[in-house]
């Protein structure tokens, strides 16, 4: 997390002054960067020495752990939230591939405008409508519960692919910019399709960018690439799994019913999911493997006493 946290770092101020992408307006990138690096360095320091600390004490290790993934999971969604200005202000040069993408997904034999009017008619689509939007809390509890019930690797994993996931989505997204199904197929968008257009079109121009919290990646979806990294993390909890599951299903059936994405948009967050989820699991053996390692030598350079 601290090799990931760091490189983030690196990315984001060396990305916001190459595209010209101005932060909070205050003068200066790096300072704002300062600021928010310095108030999670406290929320870290406050929570190993909070709850994490009586864990310990107790020689509850796990719990400890695992409760320490919080902390840096902040730390990781604060930095990466710039990634996406950064890709879309680096790939402004290129063309718009709405027309593209609604022409695999004619290939694909999948009409998303029909999908929106079927969505209208029909209680199924009204409850994936409704959907889309418990992502956030979706998101929260499957980061939380983990870490607070001394889960450390799934805790770590879910952290870890989430990372995964941006890392190979954001450079994708830049370069293959799109705004959205609305756009291509001219139906009235909704107020926050509306709003997304517009930060799509005003972060491709040339002038300087005022970061704000925006929604404008429309390739892949990360919409459904979360919704199957929470199922998965929650999928350690037997009583959970039909819910999570349920509610993941309806999550990503609403990336279409509400016309936020393509259907080739679906698939690209699927594939991002599951490339996510094995590298996490490949980078968590690595891992533990190192600390294997690490305890074997230690214990064979400890002196043996002779009686």
């Amino acid at each position: 997390m601290l090799y990931a946290s760091s490189a983030l770092l690196i990315i984001d101020i060396a990305g916001c002054k190459l595209t010209h992408v101005l932060v909070g307006g205050i003068a200066g990138t790096a300072t704002m960067f300062a600021i928010v690096i310095l108030f999670v360095i406290v929320m870290v320091l406050a929570g190993a020495q909070a709850l994490p600390a009586s864990w310990n004490a107790k020689r509850k290790m796990d719990l400890r752990d695992a409760a320490l993934t919080i902390p840096w999971a902040i730390l990781l969604f604060l930095l990466l939230g710039f990634t996406p200005d950064i890709a879309a202000r680096l790939g402004m040069g290129l063309d718009l591939q709405d027309a593209h993408f609604a022409h695999l997904d004619q290939l694909l034999g999948v009409s998303v405008p029909g999908t929106v009017s079927w969505a209208s008619r029909h209680w199924l689509g009204h409850m994936a409508n409704m959907s889309y939007s418990l992502l956030g809390y979706l998101i929260t509890i499957s980061i939380l519960l983990p870490a607070l019930t001394g889960k450390v690797k799934r805790a770590q994993q879910v952290v870890t692919a989430n990372v995964v996931a941006f890392a190979v989505g954001i450079p994708l997204f830049g370069l293959l910019p799109a705004i959205g199904p609305w756009h291509i197929y001219q139906f009235v968008p909704s107020a926050e399709q509306a709003k997304c257009q517009s930060d799509v079109l005003l972060v491709r121009q040339p002038s300087p960018y005022w970061h704000h919290a925006s929604n404008i990646v429309c390739f892949p979806s990360f919409h459904v690439a979360w919704a199957v990294v929470c199922v998965w993390s929650l999928w350690a909890f037997r009583p959970l799994r039909i819910p999570a599951a349920v509610l993941s299903g309806l999550i990503i059936f609403s990336t279409m019913t509400t016309g936020w994405h393509y259907f080739c948009d679906v698939l690209g967050g699927l594939v991002i999911a599951a490339l996510a989820i094995v590298a996490a699991k490949r980078l968590s053996r690595l891992g533990a493997s190192s600390q294997e390692c690490d305890v074997n030598s230690s214990s064979e350079q400890q002196p043996v006493s002779v009686v």
